[in-house]
């Protein structure tokens, strides 16, 4: 499972740094149809009622976690255009940007894991933020890892 989630991570973060909307829209594409994938293969479901409605919530869910993708890579961009010289003000309103961003995904997350929760079962909730929180987690380390610190090549 880890194998395949490296995999992934790889393949479809690495070129975080886009400059091309269709680039982004593309990569996200394809990580949602691979997420959906490991999600298919580890989310065990009681029935067929059950299951169905796990992939409702999933698929609305991801529609609204593509958008703060965008978001994400829209800042990243700022960030990666403009690090060395980024005026003060610019950089607030950037690291504002973050925390909402963040903020909001955080409220994403929960809110359809308790959906999942109350429509389909515990266990397939915990499942889903498992390795929801997982890839996240994953993607935000490997993002830090491909771009400097503030103040890092003064």
């Amino acid at each position: 499972m880890k194998i395949v989630i490296t995999v992934l991570l790889f393949a479809f973060v690495t070129p975080v740094l886009a400059q091309q909307s269709e680039e982004v829209k593309l990569i996200q594409q394809l990580y949602g149809m691979e997420k959906k994938e490991i999600l298919s293969q580890f989310v065990e479901f009681p029935n067929d009622e059950a299951k169905n409605a796990f992939w409702e919530i999933y698929e609305a869910y991801e529609t609204q976690r593509k958008v703060l993708g965008q978001t994400r890579m829209n800042l990243l961009e700022s960030y990666v255009k403009d690090y060395m010289n980024m005026p003060e003000a610019e950089m607030a309103t950037l690291l504002s940007g973050v925390t909402k961003m963040n903020s909001d995904y955080v409220k994403l997350l929960n809110s359809n894991v308790k959906k999942i929760q109350k429509k389909v079962g515990v266990k397939q909730a915990a499942q889903f933020y498992q390795i929801e929180n997982y890839l996240n987690n994953a993607i935000s380390v490997s993002i830090a890892e491909e771009i400097p610190f503030i103040g890092e090549l003064d």
